[in-house]
This record gives C-alpha cells, structure tokens and sequence, in this order.
C-alpha cells in the first residue's frame, strides 16, 4: 500500500514538472524565456521521470513478494489492495495491554508452572521432616466342618457295624488392628541438604518469572511509547503537508509572477513531495507499531 501511494505522489509531482515546462514553451514563444530556463524544467522532468519509474518498480516487486507469501504460483496477477493508509486514532488502555499480555505469553506461563512445581517439590521434600504413622488392619472368616465314620464291634462271631458320625461345623472370625510410627533421626544431612537444593531451585524459578515479566513489561511499555509518539509525529507530518501544499500554491504564483526563480520552485516543489513520503512513512511505522502490539498482547496469533 505505501509503494503505490508513493506512485501516486510521484505522479502528483510529475505533473507539476510537466505543468513547468509547458509554462517556460509558453513564456519562450512570447520571447519571456529563455532556452536555459526551460532546460531547467524538462531536467526537473526527466528526474521526476525516473524516480516514477523506480517507484513503480519497486510497487511490482513488493507485490510479487506478497503474492509469495500468500503462496500463490503465479506471481505476475494483479493484486487489488483494498484497505487504505489511512489514520484511525485508537485508545489503548495500558493495564488492558498488561494484563493480556501477562495471560498470553507462552513462555511467562511455562515459567509460572515452573515456580510452582518447584514450590510444590519444597513442600514434598520438607514433609520427611514429620513422623510416618501408619494404621493397618485385618480379618478373616473360616468355616470347618468335620465328617466320618465309627465301627461298632459286638463281640462273638458277630462282624462290626460301621454307622457314619453328624457332621460338626466350626466358624472361626478373627481381627487385628495395628498401628505404627516412625521418626527418621539422622541420615548424615542429607535430607538437610536437599531441602536447601529445593528452597534453592524454587528461588531461581521466582527470579526467572519476575525476570521475564518485567522484560515484557518494559517492552510492552516501549512499544506504547513508541506507538504514542508516532501519532504525534502523523499529526506534525499532517500539518507539515498542509504548509507544504499551501507554500507550493504560492510559490507556483510568484514563479509565474517572476519574483522567485526556477531553483527556488523545484525546491519547494521537493519539500512538497518529501512531505507526502514522511507521511506514508510515518503511517507504516505506526501500522507495524500497532500490529506489534497486539501481537504480543495475544489478539493476533502468528
């Protein structure tokens, strides 16, 4: 978009070169100029000339370059930019950017999972501290039953009888309870030592996080102040135009006049068209600013 509006300038500019040599054929036919004169015209002409050419060359290769990275093959199509650089002022509220931009980052919050695990793992490690108890139970249930047989003898020539006994059933129910605690009393320091080690790497891991965050907060603030300030250079560059435009349309009268001479025109006439390129400048940093911004605050996923 700012390659072709800087087309659009060139031929602005263009124009008025062509306005300039017309008017110098116009004052030499009616012997009020001379040959020098209009020399000087059509050279500010033939510059004017190529810088529009360049301009428009540099208009086609950034168009090939979109067309890249929007993955077309062809790259020769035409592209139609629809959305205008235009300035749109937009308030943004700091404490807002902050706060989405502490939500948001990936890296601040896998530094945040970081410190508390390491919290976590501090807490474990100084439970060794305190006694273990311990509680067990148990029960069981048993049932016996008991058959078999008795032989009867009588005496005499008579055989034995055998007759089987009534079955006897025993049901047995047991329980026990047990408690136990435990105490550990030396183990050389060791679990002194890593209870330091976990203190320690949960410390580093706080430092880490507030490091982080307050890089990102600082960057966050320099990109607000960076974007503020470029509103403020848009409004002076505005105004700038205005009294660029202004003094060209008088300085066109008073070379027609006589009263300024052709170098001091094409100087004013290249203050204009510089003025229109700070500009278009000045509204593609406050784009890329802006763009930045909510990047890193989470509202545009790259």
């Amino acid at each position: 978009m700012v390659q072709r509006e800087q087309i659009e300038v060139r031929r602005r500019v263009l124009a008025l070169s062509r306005d300039r040599i017309e008017y110098q054929q116009v004052r030499r036919e009616f012997g009020q100029g001379g040959t020098f004169d209009e020399l000087q015209a059509r050279d500010a002409y033939l510059s004017d000339s190529t810088n529009l050419v360049v301009q428009q060359v540099n208009y086609e290769n950034a168009a090939r370059n979109l067309l890249q990275l929007l993955g077309e093959e062809t790259l020769d199509q035409p592209v139609n930019l629809t959305t205008e650089l235009t300035y749109e002022e937009t308030a943004y509220d700091p404490a807002d950017l902050e706060a989405r931009l502490l939500a948001s980052n990936r890296n601040l919050q896998n530094l945040l999972i970081n410190r508390d695990l390491a919290a976590l793992q501090t807490r474990l490690i100084e439970t060794e501290r305190a006694p273990t108890f311990g509680i067990g139970a148990s029960t069981s249930y048993d049932i016996g039953v008991q058959t078999g047989t008795q032989t009867f003898e009588f005496g005499g020539d008579q055989p034995g009888r055998e007759q089987e006994l009534p079955g006897v059933a025993a049901r047995t129910l047991a329980g026990n309870l047990g408690f136990t605690a435990s105490y550990l009393l030396f183990d050389g320091g060791n679990r002194r030592v890593r209870i330091q080690s976990a203190r320690l790497e949960e410390i580093t891991a706080q430092l880490d996080y507030q490091s982080v965050q307050q890089q990102l907060r600082t960057a966050l603030q320099n990109t607000i102040a960076l974007y503020d300030n470029q509103t403020r250079i848009i409004g002076i560059t505005q105004e700038l135009i205005e009294n660029a435009e202004r003094n060209l349309e008088i300085a066109e009268e008073r070379f027609r006049g006589g009263t300024i001479n052709s170098f001091d025109y094409r100087q004013i006439q290249l203050n204009y068209a510089n003025a229109e390129f700070q500009l278009l400048d000045a509204l593609l940093n406050l784009k890329q600013t802006e763009t930045e911004l909510l990047r890193v605050t989470g509202q545009i996923v790259r």
